[in-house]
């Protein structure tokens, strides 16, 4: 058989039998969009609703880090540093924990935080800047402002007594006068607050104290973020391996402690996401697709047969029956391409605003709203809308492509 280059002719084809039927495309469109938006909405709502209960978590326990590693010396932390499998990093050196009257019923923790590690605390000052190395500049939370009577004004000299030690060694209990570099809001949620100093100040202070090895201040720790969060331990124990440190037995050389940040559901996904829930996002899913191909398909399949005698006529000219099934889906293609994106804006916005109903009525009621924007979000809307069309093209591209010439021509309306 003689091999004909009829690609450009399949696609004018399918361009002019496009245009012929305005009608068709508009419906078509519609269907397609409305699939899309049911795909994006539920995508939006679900992962909203993942993010904003995470986001609460990591505000109670104190940081969005993967993990850290605990009571390091300085040597050990820029050794962990350097591991391939780290990819963010994160610098703390505790100082100690607030008392006195003001802190009498709450935990104020002194310590240096890093550029980087100050974010991951969410202690990233809205007014004013970090602290000055050489300086005795300060910065903290309102909470901690108000607790001590202090305005929030950059340049205001407050006062914090601290505790340092009192495990294995004598606690030293110091008071200090600082300068208010900057300050952010207290988020309501958070268990602890920070003072956060310069590194020169805290190293400055322990020189004349004696601090035991198993105490708190005076070490470091190193909140670390991986590639994801899918076996977070797994990766802090390969790291310490891969250092040449061990997380076993602390009574022997090498040991590093570490901490999994327990905000992170994701980590937590494979124990509980039970039997049930996955049947019922499946469900969803399959009923979203099964609702989607019954529209698309009537409306192709409508289109098929209306247009019958039309395929028998690209059939006595020699037109295959692949070369028409070709026509037909590439027509599915191009009312996608215009379809798809509408579905994808309107259902981002649909599900933004179902976002906080459901947060609210949902055992994440009270948890700070969060309405995602992950790309995950818009990738699998198009995945599965574009595999929508597919299955519900497929029948009427096979029965187009199957007309007989004799069977168009004899076709009536009545039919």
């Amino acid at each position: 058989m003689i091999q004909v280059k009829n690609r450009a002719c399949v696609r004018t084809i399918a361009v002019r039998s496009l245009r012929a039927s305005r009608m068709r495309n508009r419906i078509a469109v519609i269907a397609i969009m409305l699939t899309t938006m049911l795909f994006t909405a539920l995508f939006t709502i679900a992962i909203s609703i993942n993010d904003s209960f995470q986001q609460s978590n990591f505000l109670m326990a104190g940081g969005d880090a993967h993990g850290s590693f605990k009571k390091l010396t300085e040597e050990q932390m820029e050794t962990l540093k350097k591991d391939p499998l780290i990819r963010e990093t994160g610098a703390r050196l505790f100082l100690g924990m607030g008392t006195g009257d003001a802190f009498r019923k709450t935990q104020v923790e002194v310590s240096y935080m890093d550029a980087h590690e100050v974010k991951h605390y969410f202690c990233t000052p809205t007014h004013g800047h970090r602290p000055k190395e050489g300086s005795n500049e300060a910065m903290t939370d309102t909470r901690v402002l108000k607790l001590l009577g202090v305005q929030p004004k950059i340049g205001t000299k407050f006062t914090v007594t601290y505790q340092i030690g009192g495990g294995q060694s004598e606690p030293k209990t110091v008071t200090q006068e600082f300068v208010l570099s900057g300050w952010w809001d207290y988020n309501g949620v958070s268990q602890a607050s920070n003072v956060i100093v310069p590194e020169s100040y805290v190293k400055k202070t322990l020189q004349h104290v004696n601090i035991g090895e198993d105490e708190e201040s005076g070490k470091w720790s190193l909140d670390v973020m991986f590639g994801n969060a899918l076996h977070i331990e797994k990766d802090m124990r390969q790291v310490i391996r891969d250092c040449g440190f061990q997380s076993e037995d602390a009574s022997k050389p090498g040991y590093i402690a570490f901490g999994v940040n327990w905000g992170y559901t994701g980590a937590q996904s494979s124990s509980n996401l039970n039997p049930e829930s996955i049947a019922a996002i499946v469900a969803l899913l399959v009923l979203i697709v099964f609702t989607g191909y019954l529209v698309i398909y009537n409306v192709f399949q409508i289109s098929v047969v209306k247009d019958i005698r039309y395929y028998g006529l690209l059939k006595t000219i020699g037109t295959t029956g692949r070369q028409i099934r070709k026509i037909v889906r590439r027509q599915a293609w191009k009312l996608a391409v215009a379809g798809i994106p509408l579905g994808l804006v309107t259902g981002f916005f649909v599900g933004k605003g179902i976002v906080p109903l459901v947060v609210e009525r949902s055992a994440y009621q009270g948890s700070d709203v969060q309405v995602s924007l992950n790309p995950w979000i818009f990738a699998g809307a198009i995945l599965f809308s574009l595999a929508t069309v597919w299955i519900s093209t497929r029948k009427p591209a096979r029965i187009a492509g199957r007309v007989s010439p004799i069977e168009a021509v004899r076709y009536t309306e009545d039919q």
